[in-house]
């Protein structure tokens, strides 16, 4: 399992989105890039492989940083490669 954190401008808390394997994982950080560095004005409505149902639309201009890795490498529950304060 691979989680996408998104961090959105004016939200303190990340929005975490699951997919099942890797290929999934890089399409929607490809997506999500694309999305930050087009006019902005696109929403993407995301849906999570982890929890059915679970659905959220975002602002591609809202988002600040992208952030993909697998919950199998990840034992202490930091973000792989990046230190939190």
């Amino acid at each position: 399992m691979f989680t996408i954190e998104l961090n959105l401008r004016g939200n303190p808390v990340p929005i975490i989105i699951s997919r099942k394997d890797q290929e999934g994982a890089d399409s929607l950080y490809q997506l999500l890039t694309a999305a930050m560095q087009g006019d902005g004005e696109k929403v993407l409505h995301l849906t999570c492989d982890k929890q059915e149902g679970r659905k959220i639309a975002v602002l591609g201009a809202e988002i600040l940083a992208i952030q993909v890795s697998s919950k199998t490498g990840n034992p202490t529950g930091m973000g792989a490669g990046f230190v939190r304060n």
